[in-house]
């Protein structure tokens, strides 16, 4: 499962979109407390990502290390 990492991204912001859209709706016709539900979906997705980002520059070290020995 080799996609690349902008891919990824992609796929996974228009999944977290869908889901902050629908929730909001439906919290909306209820109450006036939508929008705390996309704050804490792009906080999640901020962590989220950067866990990505260290996970990939650890295998790129990981294989450059490889590589050079």
């Amino acid at each position: 499962m080799r996609t690349p990492p902008s891919a990824l991204m992609m796929l996974a912001l228009s999944a977290k979109r869908k889901n902050g859209r629908k929730k909001s709706k439906r919290r909306n016709t209820k109450d006036s407390s939508g929008f705390f539900e996309s704050d804490k979906l792009v906080i999640s997705f901020k962590i989220n990502y950067n866990i990505f980002l260290v996970k990939t520059i650890k295998k790129a070290f990981c294989v450059s290390l490889h590589v050079k020995s």
